[in-house]
């Protein structure tokens, strides 16, 4: 392990300054000192600082600006920086036999930590370095590292650095267990502070999974670890967190408690399994497992099971429905970005604040900051929704989606998701859509796709077809159906439908027109058709309503109305006048009268007659 090569350095250097303090200059002891490093590391060691020795009661070396070399593969910045060195030895300890570092201190270092695509480390020195040797029982009365920072990167996926931290490592019995604490700052100039302990310390540092217990505190916030880690990072165990507030934590989101646990296991080469994972956020509690593998992005795999959820408290809905238009505050889906996988929820019910589902199976799919979601199927809205919804931001912010809904509940859907309310009664149809833009009015001013909606009973609000019929006024009140039928189409906002069928009891309504669905607003035609009037013949009022969906205009047009009835009239009355026509006809001539034809024949045979008549009395016969 390197870390007992430079404290081999250190002792064979600490040693060669009690031979020949007083022989060697300052200058050339930190040539010595570098010598020995190098040897036990194969590494380049430059000291370009000044070298400062003490002998009694402790052999002390203090060195300043100390760089460590690192391998070819891991790239040209050195593998350890430090502004300072300093390290300090008990000399009765040394002449009886035992290594007590009465003092190892390091101020503001760097350390670059770099694992290869094959696995190797940076840390895992070369075999044509110098033997570490054996060394006698060491011991470690504090080891101090103050404003250092650690630089972690493996293939594919951008450095993880951490610090700037303080830390603090305690070992003066070799036989007993190290104390290793951590303080750094964190969070909304939170500091979070790391307690450990570590049983079999040599092992440790050998690079063995040794035991050791770990406990966080964070503002407030609270975790522990308990199971098996080695220096490289690995480890397996059970980790428990909890926190009083979330949103304080964090600096953003919901204000509620939260806990989690889970048995974890983590590789030296960045993945992290979680199995028995328990989740908890305020009255909400979800268990499942997840996988995850460092990357860019990072790799994500997770199957979560959940009874009632209710996240309405804690997801804010700024692109929702609202009197005055869609919200045009910008989305961010950046997010989409950070992890590709596959994250598959069950539960009983969700409620997100905007949409309430039932009982719920759908599976989220990310590659290349493209979210597919797929349910199979979604209880929502007193009905079921299968198909997916799209979510893709590789070129600019794009939804889209492809359902099949069997039951829906129109009111609470189409009030919940766009604040119209005047529709009610269950709905089957399906939906295809697409929309383009960074915020939700952008979207909705961009929707383009195509639909078919099928309903049985239902009540439209704000119109009273019987009223309407009746005295032409028929705002207010409410129309009952017995069917409803139509298929429509979307581009550039907005909705077309131009084959409406509604039946009622006494009428038949067909309808054609425009609904902007991003300008949230109607300009339609109804045309209700009473099938009982003029003897059955029926009488058709169009209806125009038009206007703002949360005020539309509904206007009957009784001109329309009144022509086609006269129309109508004046039909029967020219009908009536050519029967009587046709009957006195008959009459005079004394032949049946059906139709033109026979109108025409009648009189050429009556004119044949009479001609006849007057022919055969010109002659003087009778």
């Amino acid at each position: 392990m390197w870390t007992f090569r430079i404290l081999g350095a250190l002792l064979v250097a600490a040693l060669i300054v009690v031979a020949g303090v007083l022989l060697l200059p300052a200058d050339r002891m930190a040539a010595v000192l570098a010598d020995q490093l190098q040897k036990q590391t194969g590494r380049e060691v430059t000291i370009n600082g000044q070298a400062r020795f003490s002998l009694w009661p402790e052999l002390a070396i203090d060195v300043g600006d100390v760089i460590l070399g690192n391998t070819a593969w891991a790239g040209p910045e050195p593998m350890l920086t430090a502004r300072a060195l300093s390290a300090a030895l008990s000399v009765p300890d040394l002449l009886s036999g035992k290594v007590r570092f009465t003092r190892l201190r390091a101020d503001a270092p760097t350390l670059r930590l770099a694992r290869h695509a094959d696995g190797r480390g940076n840390w895992q020195f070369s075999e044509t370095a110098g033997p570490g040797g054996e060394l006698p029982p060491v011991s470690l009365d504090v080891v101090e590292l103050t404003d250092a920072r650690l630089v972690y990167s493996t293939p594919g996926s951008d450095p993880l650095i951490i610090g700037p931290l303080d830390a603090e490592l305690r070992w003066p019995d070799p036989d007993k267990p190290a104390t290793l604490n951590l303080s750094l700052p964190a969070s909304l100039g939170n500091l979070l502070i790391v307690k450990s302990r570590i049983s079999d310390f040599p092992a440790f540092l050998s690079g063995g999974l040794v035991p050791v217990e770990a406990d966080l505190n964070l503002a407030g916030s609270r975790a522990e670890f308990r199971g098996r880690i080695n220096s490289g990072g690995a480890g397996a165990g059970r980790f428990e967190a909890q926190t009083p507030n979330l949103g304080g934590l964090l600096g953003s989101g919901p204000d509620a408690a939260a806990a989690g646990a889970a048995d974890a296991t983590y590789t030296s080469d960045g993945q992290l399994s979680l199995r028995n994972m328990g989740l908890r956020l305020g009255e909400n509690t979800v268990t499942g497992e997840a996988d995850l593998r460092p990357g860019a992005p990072t790799h994500l795999t997770a199957r979560l099971w959940a009874k009632h959820l209710d996240l309405s408290a804690y997801m804010s809905d700024q692109s929702g429905p609202a009197t005055d238009g869609w919200s045009k505050t910008p989305i961010d889906a950046s997010a989409l970005g950070l992890v590709q996988g596959a994250i598959r929820l069950t539960a009983d019910s969700l409620d997100t604040g905007t949409v309430r589902l039932g009982p719920t199976d759908a599976t989220l799919s990310i590659d290349r900051s493209r979210g597919v979601l797929k349910l199979d199927p979604a209880t929502v809205f007193g009905g079921r929704i299968s198909g997916q919804l799209v979510a893709n931001n590789r070129n600019g912010l794009s939804v889209g989606g492809k359902l099949t809904m069997t039951g829906i509940e129109t009111e609470q859907a189409l009030g919940d998701l766009a604040g119209y309310r005047r529709l009610s009664g269950k709905a089957d149809g399906t939906l295809n859509f697409l929309g383009v833009g960074q915020s939700m009015d952008a979207i909705m001013r961009s929707l383009s796709g195509s639909g078919s909606l099928k309903m049985g009973q239902g009540v439209i609000s704000g119109l009273d077809l019987d009223r309407l019929m009746g005295s032409g006024t028929g705002a207010g009140g409410t129309t009952v159906f017995d069917s409803l039928t139509g298929t429509f189409t979307m581009a550039s906002g907005n909705l077309q439908n131009d084959d409406l069928l509604m039946s009622l009891k006494n009428f038949r309504v067909d309808g054609a027109g425009r609904i902007g669905l991003g300008t949230r607003d109607i300009d339609y035609l109804f045309t209700p058709v009473a099938l009982r009037a003029r003897s059955g013949q029926g009488i058709a009022i169009p209806v125009s309503v038009k206007g703002p969906w949360s005020k539309p205009k509904i206007r009957a047009d009784l001109e329309a109305a009144t022509k086609a009835d006269l129309e109508a009239k004046q039909d029967e009355i020219e009908a009536e006048a050519k029967e009587k026509l046709r009957e006195k006809l008959s009459e005079e001539l004394e032949v049946p009268v059906t139709d033109q034809q026979s109108l025409e024949e009648a009189l050429k045979d009556k004119l044949e007659d009479e001609a006849k008549k007057g022919l055969l009395k010109l002659l003087g016969v009778d």
